[in-house]
């Protein structure tokens, strides 16, 4: 029977870590599956039970010497029979990667061209609104300036009257007052 990291660290009652850094010591006693993972053997178990027992001792790894094994107990996986499987597989599996890659790769574009779009409408909707602004603005300086000249042009109207009465009224009343003032 074959067991994963985390089962032989439960049958021994230590941590998936403690296992992996036991079978990294002593890596070339335990064999790794197609992915990188440690699978266990009963025999690769009696020997993480014997190390086990060996640090329960207060012996350190680099002092715990692994009895050597015994050629049929240990059985290394059979060699596919032929390797042209194997390698088929392997560029089955590369070519599949390979068409996963390029679809990824070609939606990722889509979606950064969908992106340059939006971008390139915000940015011409945002023109827009600063026209019909800068328009507004230039409309209402107008209608302000053409005021402002009416205005003006009253207070000139205005102006002119004021001194148009003065001239029409006789100066006589100052005179009488300054001469009453002064008569002797």
């Amino acid at each position: 029977m074959m067991y994963s990291t985390k089962e032989a660290a439960q049958l021994l009652q230590v941590s998936p870590t403690t296992i992996k850094r036991w079978a990294s010591h002593f890596q070339h006693r335990f064999s790794k599956d197609e992915l990188g993972h440690y699978v266990f053997e009963e025999s690769d178990m009696e020997k993480l039970a014997f190390i086990k027992q060996q640090l329960e001792l207060k012996l350190s790894l680099s002092q715990i010497d692994l009895p050597e094994e015994k050629p049929a107990a240990r059985q290394s996986k059979p060699l596919p029979a032929d390797t042209g499987q194997a390698s088929d597989a392997h560029a089955s599996s590369f070519t599949r990667m390979t068409a996963q890659y390029g679809e990824i790769e070609k939606r990722l574009r889509h979606v950064e061209n969908k992106l340059t779009e939006k971008a390139d409408d915000i940015v011409c909707l945002q023109l827009l609104e600063h026209r019909r602004e800068l328009e507004e603005i230039s409309r209402t300086v107008r209608q302000l300036s053409q005021h402002m000249e009416e205005v003006a042009c009253s207070l000139a109207d205005m102006h002119k009257q004021t001194e148009a009465r003065e001239r029409e009224q006789p100066p006589t009343k100052r005179r009488r007052l300054l001469a009453s003032l002064f008569s002797f």
